[in-house]
């Protein structure tokens, strides 16, 4: 029994990572959003949300390191197609989506919803993070750097 939980835990996050990707590549290769997400992510700080070229709007939450030493943020997309949270990792010099959660429209009143909870997403933030989430000075650093990982 107390192995149960955390085979569990993996096993949600395998899920929602293995979905999220294969939603958001289906998202990312209809509406060709990805290059302009992943240039925000590159110079945006976290906590504002910033419109890209095609309209998509892209709000960076959080940015962290992951086990791997790479640099990773937390992001909600808004496009034409829906809204999504996820986490993009720097690996090879570009911005790579690690994780997804889509959002659905609401039918009665228009409104988003997180498909699964946001409460899934952040297991995965769990299972991924190095150390603690970033502080301003920190991201601002990092940022300036362009998010280069010191060999």
């Amino acid at each position: 029994k107390i192995l149960q939980q955390p085979l569990a835990v993996a096993a949600s996050v395998a899920l929602v990572i293995g979905f999220g990707m294969s939603q958001m590549l289906n998202h990312n290769s209809d509406s060709n959003d990805w290059p302009a997400v992943a240039k925000i992510l590159e110079v945006a700080p976290s906590g504002l949300v910033q419109v890209a070229a095609n309209g998509a709007e892209v709000k960076p939450r959080l940015s962290f390191k992951n086990y791997s030493g790479e640099y990773c943020r937390q992001f909600e997309l808004k496009n034409e197609q829906g809204n999504s949270e996820n986490i993009a990792c720097r690996k090879d010099g570009t911005w790579q989506i690690t994780a997804s959660v889509v959002s659905e429209v609401n039918q009665v009143n228009g409104d988003y919803q997180t498909a699964s909870g946001g409460s899934v997403l952040d297991e995965a933030l769990e299972e991924m993070i190095d150390g603690d989430v970033f502080n301003a000075n920190a991201e601002a650093d990092a940022i300036a750097k362009s998010w280069l990982v010191k060999p």
